[in-house]
């Protein structure tokens, strides 16, 4: 067994987790940028771009899609799409 229990018995698990990544870098972002009426948004792209950073790693064979290297992928993932919107919507 490869995979670590508690992540094989819950799927959705890494999900939830994902969602954690995703709403810590957002939240971080807005607060690190004193916008407090854009944070639900930084929350919701930061989300978003965990899930896809996760997905794409699992896609190209970097990580294997229930894994601590899937985790940083989705780190990284928020974190490019948080400051993609930041610099796509200057304000």
């Amino acid at each position: 067994m490869t995979q670590p229990l508690l992540l094989a018995t819950f799927p959705h698990l890494m999900f939830l987790l994902l969602a954690l990544i995703g709403a810590g870098v957002g939240w971080a972002s807005g607060m690190l940028m004193h916008a407090q009426r854009w944070i639900a948004t930084f929350i919701l792209i930061g989300v978003a771009g965990a899930w896809i950073g996760s997905q794409l790693a699992d896609m190209f064979g970097v990580a294997a899609h229930i894994s601590p290297a899937n985790l940083v992928a989705a780190l990284v993932g928020a974190m490019t799409t948080v400051e993609s919107w930041r610099w796509l919507h200057p304000d």
